[in-house]
């Protein structure tokens, strides 16, 4: 190690540029999108998780956001 130099250590993404420009990219996409767009997809997830609600394979539908679990 170098003079001066201290280990590098934290997450496994910190300081990856491949690593980090996927999330970047949506937060741009995000961030250039009108508001009512994002409404209205939001809307549609809504309706797309409700009717896997309905399956008889579906135990629970979880949601936070734009991401989505089902068990």
């Amino acid at each position: 190690m170098a003079k001066g130099k201290a280990l590098a250590y934290g997450h496994s993404f910190t300081g990856k540029r491949a690593r980090c420009a996927p999330p970047k990219a949506s937060l741009e996409v995000f961030e250039k999108r009108a508001s009512w767009k994002i409404a209205a997809e939001n809307e549609q997830l809504s309706a797309g998780l409700a009717k896997l609600r309905g399956l008889p394979a579906v135990n629970e539908v979880r949601r936070c956001g734009f991401i989505a679990g089902m068990s």
